[in-house]
């Protein structure tokens, strides 16, 4: 499986859910809500931005 069912397992095995997520919780929603909004990259990668943000998508849907 992928990068998104690990982060899903982790979070429902300390008891909390991702609203949207059918295989680990049931509640209902249009879709998943897993967004990474800021990411943060060591300077070391040997990439020119190291440091990525965007809005958050339940504020894009407004």
């Amino acid at each position: 499986t992928g990068r998104r069912a690990q982060i899903r397992m982790a979070i429902a095995s300390l008891g909390f859910h991702l609203l949207g997520d059918l295989k680990y919780s049931h509640t209902p929603a249009k879709r998943m809500y897993l967004n990474a909004y800021e990411l943060d990259f060591d300077e070391s990668l040997p990439i020119q931005k190291h440091h990525f943000k965007v809005k958050p998508l339940w504020l894009l849907e407004e």
